[in-house]
């Protein structure tokens, strides 16, 4: 058998910045970190503090990529649940 050299590029396409990019790193350690309290405290700070408006909805809201909060972090635990099968 021959060795060759090659590059292997995976593409993750990734909805949501923080838990996309965690993942897409293999930071594990990041995701498991992320809380309902904590993402909430992190969205408070930027609506108060911002200018942060949703980028899909275009509006000063609780709302992460045009998706309610409560859903956002539902999503968002089911990635963390496969993530650590």
């Amino acid at each position: 058998m021959k060795a060759i050299n090659c590059v292997v590029v995976i593409l993750v396409l990734a909805f949501f910045t923080t838990a996309g990019v965690a993942s897409a790193m293999g930071r594990l350690d990041i995701l498991e970190k992320i809380t309902p309290e904590h993402e909430m405290k992190v969205l408070d700070y930027l609506i108060d503090y911002g200018p942060a408006i949703d980028g899909i909805t275009f509006r000063l809201e609780h709302s992460v990529d045009g998706i309610e909060f409560n859903d956002y972090m539902r999503i968002i635990e089911r990635i963390k649940e496969i993530a650590f099968e």
